[in-house]
């Protein structure tokens, strides 16, 4: 067993929840949606840390910087990026690994690293380069948390040991990912084009734009979900997914039907358009002056 909670952990590595445009887009949203004095104070934020990370000076680009550190080894690594549950269909799983394996992770979880993040921007005694930090993941791991990939991996008679959240699901893609994983992490086919930071003029137009499609076909008025701020539930929202969706109507070493892609690429935006507002309903939240100035 130690084993292969060893393998899990080195595998988790090689994941990414959406790719750097998808929590750009997310940024984006988030953006369009805070108030000036959040909207200052985030600025201020990412400014810190601007000088040792110029790629990823803007509120936008920041959102994409703990991939970029966790894939050079700084901590916590790949941990708070995943919510780990097991969607055991045929019930191959028995009820103390699956209570082991979502005890384990969630000791160091996405849950517990918005909470941290949380706690340290609301922490006067906090160094304005510790909240730099954890801002920057705060912005980063409300997307992760979102895709639903995330926050559950397929157990089954062909996945005896996980399919490690679709990363070892294959599928008949025209594109270098050929994951289930890599599928959703582009808006399933979607995202194709990787965007270079920090963001060219065309980059930062590829992002407004995929932003703008987002909601227009999600307006917030749309979705009474923004109000739910309750970061467990986000994480069961998108296992939900993963029971209800991901799986569905789909098999390894295929290609995705029409309808599968437009069933779930609905679904993908609909998690940016969430994340996107709830980070700037959190991000307002964390960063409110009253009026009495208290």
């Amino acid at each position: 067993m130690r084993k292969f909670f060893i393998f899990v952990l080195f595998l988790a590595s090689s994941l990414f929840a959406w790719w750097d445009t998808e929590h750009m887009v997310i940024a984006k949203i988030a953006y369009m949606n805070m108030d000036e004095n959040a909207k200052k104070k985030s600025e201020d934020l990412v400014e810190e840390l601007a000088e040792f990370y110029p790629s990823t000076s803007t509120f936008v680009t920041a959102s994409t910087w703990a991939d970029e550190v966790a894939n050079r080894g700084f901590p916590p690594g790949w941990k708070w990026h995943t919510y780990k549950r097991v969607y055991d269909p045929n019930h191959i799983v028995s009820e103390k690994t699956k209570k082991t394996i979502l005890e384990k992770a969630g000791k160091n979880d996405a849950i517990f690293g918005i909470r941290q993040a949380i706690a340290t921007l609301k922490n006067k005694q906090a160094t304005r380069f510790e909240q730099a930090i954890m801002f920057r993941y705060l912005i980063h791991i409300v997307g992760d948390i979102h895709m639903p990939l995330h926050c559950g991996s397929l157990y089954n008679q062909e996945f005896p040991k996980s399919d490690f959240s679709g990363a070892k699901y294959p599928l008949l893609l025209k594109t270098e990912k050929k994951s289930l994983h890599a599928f959703w992490d582009g808006c399933l086919g979607r995202d194709v084009k990787r965007l270079k930071i920090p963001l060219t003029k065309e980059g930062e137009k590829v992002v407004e734009e995929f932003a703008k499609e987002v909601v227009v076909l999600f307006p917030k008025e749309s979705l009474v979900e923004i109000h739910e701020m309750n970061i467990s539930h986000w994480a069961e929202e998108s296992f939900s997914i993963v029971e209800n969706s991901v799986y569905v109507g789909i098999s390894p070493n295929t290609v995705p039907t029409k309808e599968y892609i437009e069933k779930n690429r609905k679904i993908a935006f609909q998690r940016l358009a969430l994340a996107g507002y709830r980070l700037a309903k959190l991000l307002n939240e964390i960063f409110y002056i009253p009026p009495n100035g208290e």
